[in-house]
């Protein structure tokens, strides 16, 4: 199964990472304190942040069994509460995703910079989380093509240790199964991985 790696630049998922900072920190933007905060956070960002780049690993996936309750690769077993919406004759296949938000050097940071920092280091993260969807029909939308017109194709939900009912043991199977130390990452504890703001996860090809 081909991994494939790409970047994400932080400009391109901007209007979904604020969402996301504003509810991270407790902005009120209606608020003249909140105006206050929001132009400091925004301030760090033109700083510190400006020309931060997503990393994101793909790893695609055919299942060697899928019955609603729980998902097998490779005799990993995967469950989410969210697998009984999905109806088996409808895979395809699917994705393992590995998205990494790499720390910035704090040096020279006040103490409030480096807490702005992460948290846009956070929100960058999980703003690629969520416009997943869209980055994987955009960049890599060859995998599936000889079983599905590509037109056709779908992707569902992201599925994620700790979420909806899977393990966060599930973090090492991804973890073994993407191979991730190839590219430099480290599990710790089976269900933590350096850098910090990585997150793991799949999602089904329709």
């Amino acid at each position: 199964m081909e991994i494939r790696t790409f970047e994400i630049p932080s400009f391109e998922i901007e209007d979904e990472s604020i969402k996301i900072i504003t509810s991270f920190c407790e902005i009120a933007k209606e608020t003249k304190r909140g105006k206050k905060i929001l132009e400091r956070c925004m301030n760090v960002k033109e700083k510190f942040c400006n020309d931060y780049v997503v990393k994101v690993i793909i790893m695609p996936f055919i299942p060697c069994e899928f019955n609603q309750k729980e998902l097998i690769i490779n005799r990993k077993i995967f469950k989410s509460d969210k697998f009984k919406k999905i109806n088996p004759c409808s895979i395809v296949g699917g994705y393992m995703y590995t998205i990494i938000g790499e720390p910035i050097n704090n040096e020279g940071m006040s103490t409030l910079d480096m807490y702005y920092v992460d948290c846009w280091l956070s929100s960058y993260v999980e703003a690629t989380r969520q416009n997943l969807k869209h980055l994987l029909i955009n960049k890599i939308n060859n995998d599936f093509e000889t079983k599905k017109s590509k037109n056709n194709i779908s992707i569902s939900d992201c599925y994620a240790p700790g979420f909806d009912g899977m393990e966060m043991e599930n973090v090492s199977d991804i973890f073994e199964l993407m191979e991730l130390s190839k590219y430099g990452l480290k599990l710790y504890n089976g269900i933590m991985i350096e850098p910090g703001k990585t997150i793991v996860g799949m999602c089904f090809t329709m």
